[in-house]
C-alpha cells in the first residue's frame, strides 16, 4: 500500500480476547518501538495498543509528511501514525480494554525526502467520542507517544 509519502505494509491483530481490567485509568498512550533498517532503507514500527473492548475493529492511518512536534527534549521532526477507533466510544475509565498488536513497515517514496532519515515516530489514539448529554463531539486525539529510532534487533545479532 502507499500514500503520498510512504510505501507501507500493515498488520494488526487483537491478541487478547479477554478484556484487560484497567482499574479506573484510561489508556492515554500506546506502547511503541521504532527501528530503522539502514540496509533496506526502511522503518519498522511495533505498537501495543489498548482499545475499548466494545470496539470490533480499528483503522490505522499510516505515516505521512514529517511535522515538528514539541516533546520533553525539545522540538522533534516526526511522522504520525493514528490508531482510529471508528465507532462512537464514550471514554469511560471503568470500561475494559483489549490489547492489539500493530506492525507497520514503511519506506519513504520521495528520494529527496528520504535523504533526511526519520529519527522519531509519533503514535496517537483517535477516538470519535460521543458525549451522552450533547451527542457527537467529534474526533479527539490522545497526546500520543513520540519514540526515537534504534537499530533493528536483527542487525545487532
Amino acid at each position: 500500500m502507499k500514500n503520498n509519502h510512504v510505501y507501507y505494509n500493515l498488520k494488526k491483530e487483537r491478541i487478547d480476547t479477554s478484556p484487560i481490567e484497567n482499574r479506573e485509568i484510561l489508556p492515554k498512550n500506546p506502547l511503541v518501538e521504532f527501528y530503522r533498517d539502514d540496509v533496506n532503507n526502511s522503518y519498522l514500527v511495533k505498537i501495543l495498543a489498548f482499545i475499548p473492548s466494545s470496539t470490533e475493529d480499528i483503522e490505522i492511518i499510516a505515516p505521512e509528511a514529517r511535522n515538528s512536534e514539541p516533546t520533553h527534549i525539545g522540538i522533534v521532526d516526526t511522522r504520525t501514525i493514528r490508531i482510529k477507533v471508528n465507532n462512537k466510544v464514550p471514554l469511560n475509565p471503568s470500561e475494559t480494554f483489549n490489547l492489539w498488536a500493530i506492525s507497520i513497515d514503511y519506506t519513504i517514496i520521495d528520494p529527496q525526502e528520504a535523504i533526511d532519515q526519520d529519527s522519531a515516530i509519533k503514535v496517537v489514539y483517535e477516538y470519535n467520542e460521543k458525549d451522552v448529554d450533547t451527542g457527537d463531539i467529534g474526533p479527539k486525539l490522545s497526546r500520543g507517544t513520540v519514540t526515537t529510532t534504534g537499530t533493528s534487533p536483527s542487525q545487532e545479532l
